[in-house]
């Protein structure tokens, strides 16, 4: 398994993930707004090449103090509860 920094050309097969574990109006929500963070947002590649998961990140707060907000994490189906090498 590969993880690496998302691309443009991912975000369909993101968008995909997503779905499956919350609304994806959600992300496209936060990648139009300031608080995206691009450079945390990764993506695991499997054997094949395909994006088979993502995490990523945005600015927050909690109060006044800023945060660093965890979206949630998205794992295709077949690949839940599965150990890659």
């Amino acid at each position: 398994m590969i993880v690496r920094r998302e691309i443009p050309s991912d975000h369909g097969a993101v968008r995909a993930l997503f779905a499956a574990v919350s609304s994806p109006d959600l992300l496209d929500g936060l990648r139009a707004s300031d608080t995206w963070l691009p450079a945390l947002s990764f993506v695991a590649l499997g054997n094949d090449g395909e994006v088979v998961g993502h995490v990523g990140a945005a600015r927050g707060q909690v109060g006044s103090t800023p945060a660093l907000a965890l979206v949630p994490p998205s794992i295709g189906p077949n690949d839940r509860g599965r150990a890659h090498v």
